[in-house]
C-alpha cells in the first residue's frame, strides 16, 4: 500500500464513477471513461522473506465503458472501443 490506496479505497465504496483514467506503459497509453473501481486485491505470497517491487503489492480491478489504446513509439493506428455504441 502507498500513499494513493487510501483515494482509491475511498473511490470503490463511495461508488465514485471517474470520468477518464489514463494508464500509460513505455508503449502504449490506456485512456479508459466512465470507470469505477471494482475491487482492491492484496496478493498473498508463498515466501513473505522475498522482496517484491511496491507495483505488486496492490491490485486494482477496474470495470468501464470505453477503451481506447494508442501506441506511443510506433507508426500503429490507435483504437477505440465503446460498449456505449449499440450494434
Amino acid at each position: 500500500m502507498d500513499a494513493l490506496s487510501t483515494q482509491i479505497r475511498f473511490a470503490m465504496n463511495a461508488k465514485s464513477v471517474l470520468p477518464v483514467v489514463e494508464i500509460n506503459t513505455s508503449s502504449t497509453r490506456f485512456t479508459l471513461t466512465n470507470v469505477q473501481i471494482s475491487g482492491i486485491v492484496h496478493p498473498v505470497w508463498p515466501n513473505r522473506k522475498k522482496r517484491h517491487h511496491a507495483s505488486e503489492l496492490e491490485e486494482v480491478q477496474l470495470t468501464f465503458r470505453g477503451i481506447t489504446l494508442a501506441w506511443t513509439g510506433g507508426k500503429k493506428k490507435s483504437k477505440t472501443d465503446d460498449w456505449d455504441i449499440g450494434g
